[in-house]
């Protein structure tokens, strides 16, 4: 079962249509990325782990980079927004960008698939891509005990992230990188979802 759902997921469209369908075309998370994530024309955003690059469409050209380690998933995001900047990365090696470039960095539903090894260089390479005066936004999924509702209880079960980690957990992990200046969380979907808006410390 859990083979046949990595096929299908691995493919973006029938991604995209599953995933909107599921969790109401991303509404709520959407309207947090407006709140927070305020930019002048000036500004560097960075979405990292971009998957279907859904959220682009809420910045300008010129200041949204997306990248992903998946090129099927870039390939088709450059096919989708056309003059968006959507690069792939190589897993496990330094971004392509110097030191303090973005403004704005956006971490959406990536720190689940990814081990604590791993997890310690990636939100090191962020921080150092990250301005002084910037902040992080991330989102992450959050195991079935702490999901109110029954139907995500299950399809966490099924999750293709091996990683998930409570919000102690994820606390834990980020706070020996960044300061957190807010934690809390939302609904998408079904889905509870934990939120947290991080500077450099």
């Amino acid at each position: 079962m859990q083979k046949v759902i990595d096929y299908f997921f691995r493919n973006p469209r029938f991604f995209l249509i599953f995933r909107n369908k599921l969790q109401n075309n991303l509404i709520s998370e959407k309207n947090v990325i407006r709140k927070r994530i305020k930019l002048n024309k000036n500004s560097k955003m960075l979405d990292f782990g971009c998957g279907t690059g859904d959220f682009c469409l809420l910045f300008d050209m010129s200041q949204y980079t997306g990248v992903d380690i998946d090129d099927k998933f870039i390939e088709f995001n450059k096919s989708r927004f056309k003059g968006y900047n959507f690069i792939k990365v190589e897993e496990g090696k330094s971004l392509p960008f110097r030191g303090s470039y973005f403004d704005k960095i956006l971490v959406f539903g990536v720190l689940h698939h990814i081990s604590d090894n791993s997890i310690k260089q990636i939100l090191m390479e962020l921080n150092r891509v990250l301005s002084d005066s910037g902040e992080v936004l991330l989102y992450d999924q959050l195991p079935s005990d702490e999901q109110k509702k029954f139907f995500a209880k299950v399809l966490v079960k099924f999750d293709r992230g091996k990683f998930l980690r409570g919000s102690e957990q994820l606390k834990i992990l980020l706070k020996n990188h960044f300061k957190i200046k807010e934690n809390y969380k939302i609904r998408s979907g079904p889905y509870t979802l934990c939120v947290f808006v991080l500077k450099k410390s």
